[in-house]
């Protein structure tokens, strides 16, 4: 099996072990999400040129918005959650443009919200902020928890949620491809 689909079938799997762990289980899947959808050349894509496969994200329909915009707003983007809620659905790019929280008069995105957790809060590396708008996302996890943990590491829960469903037909697709390749060739 080439590498990177063994990579990629791999942080699925342990995606699917973290997602309704705890806030150090969230922050370790943002460096998953990191290396699937935001390194400089994403797994996802790396993958993808082997199967080219239709990969699309269905979420929350996130275009829908208050007249006002609220002190502090937070969005689960998993749909499964919510039976009747309105869908969309999404290219990797829209996904990561995707509006997940407000706070302080800033919006954030699936994006933000995967580098945030990836790169200041220690999925990968623990650094301070760089600018207000940071700052302001992390100020927000201490203003609002959901189930004791900040709003932006608990929206990792809905992310990986509509990840692990949104790449379901590529992760089949490598299955299928290594099922094949491991069964014998008759005659011989």
């Amino acid at each position: 099996m080439d590498p990177a689909t063994q990579l990629f079938l791999d942080s699925l799997a342990d995606l699917r072990g973290k997602c309704t762990g705890t806030s150090y289980e969230l922050l370790r899947a943002s460096a998953i999400l990191r290396q699937l959808f935001l390194d400089q050349e994403p797994l996802v894509h790396r993958v993808n040129r082997l199967y080219r496969v239709s990969v699309e994200f269905e979420t929350i329909d996130t275009t829908l918005r208050p007249p006002i915009q609220p002190e502090i707003e937070w969005q689960n983007l998993d749909a499964s959650m919510f039976p009747r809620a309105r869908t969309q659905r999404l290219s990797l790019k829209g996904l990561l443009a995707a509006h997940l929280l407000s706070f302080k008069g800033a919006e954030y995105t699936v994006r933000d919200v995967i580098r945030a957790a990836a790169h200041m809060k220690g999925g990968v590396h623990a650094r301070n902020p760089l600018d207000e708008h940071e700052s302001n996302l992390l100020d927000l996890d201490k203003a609002l928890k959901c189930d004791g943990i900040g709003a932006s590491t608990a929206a990792l829960r809905g992310i990986i949620q509509v990840t692990l469903r949104g790449l379901a037909p590529l992760e089949q697709a490598a299955f299928q491809q290594t099922d094949a390749a491991d069964r014998p060739v008759a005659g011989r």
